[in-house]
């Protein structure tokens, strides 16, 4: 862990040749994982990350890796853990707050965008995922409709019932003052 801690990349890869766990946690839950992220060791995270270090572990106070990276605002990071699939619905304990919240909270609104947007599309899987295929099949219909559907507006549908009344027969297409005109 302290190794993790202080960034010393060489060290990790040594006692990780040796069998040591990449996932043990310290007393408050923590990982070598966390510890680099938090203190910004971009290679010992990418050395971790590339050695297998489970991604979604959870410390005591319900702190993931992903959480503390968007606390200390590294995109990079944020991306990397991202790419191996961080659980972006995450929360503290004490106060309920999400890695997005976090970023958002200490400034850094390009990863907050970024976890919002993860976390988008992972309600939109799960709903899709909670549906029966019939429940599906009928939402789709829904969505069909409504979006091949005209807002209806009954001013635009008095007035193309006015406009088909003045034109007749003998119009074909001309306004009505030419049908008019012509009818004299």
């Amino acid at each position: 862990m302290r190794a993790a801690l202080e960034g010393r990349t060489e060290i990790i890869k040594a006692l990780l040749a040796k069998g040591a766990d990449l996932n043990e946690k310290d007393n408050w839950g923590r990982t070598a994982l966390m510890f680099a992220t938090i203190n910004l060791h971009r290679d010992t995270v990418r050395t971790l990350l590339e050695r297998g270090a489970e991604v979604n572990v959870r410390a005591n106070d319900g702190a993931t890796a992903l959480m503390l990276a968007a606390c200390a605002g590294d995109i990079g990071i944020v991306k990397a853990l991202l790419a191996r699939r961080a659980n972006v619905e995450g929360k503290f304990i004490s106060t309920g707050k999400t890695a997005a919240m976090l970023a958002a909270d200490h400034g850094f609104d390009e990863v907050a965008q970024l976890i919002r947007g993860i976390e988008g599309r992972a309600i939109l899987r799960t709903h899709a995922q909670s549906l029966t295929e019939p429940q599906a099949e009928n939402e789709l219909v829904e969505i069909r409709n409504q979006i091949t559907q005209k807002p209806r507006n009954h001013l635009s549908d008095l007035g193309a019932g006015i406009l088909s009344r003045s034109q007749g027969p003998t119009s074909r297409g001309r306004s009505s003052a030419e049908a008019s005109d012509h009818a004299e």
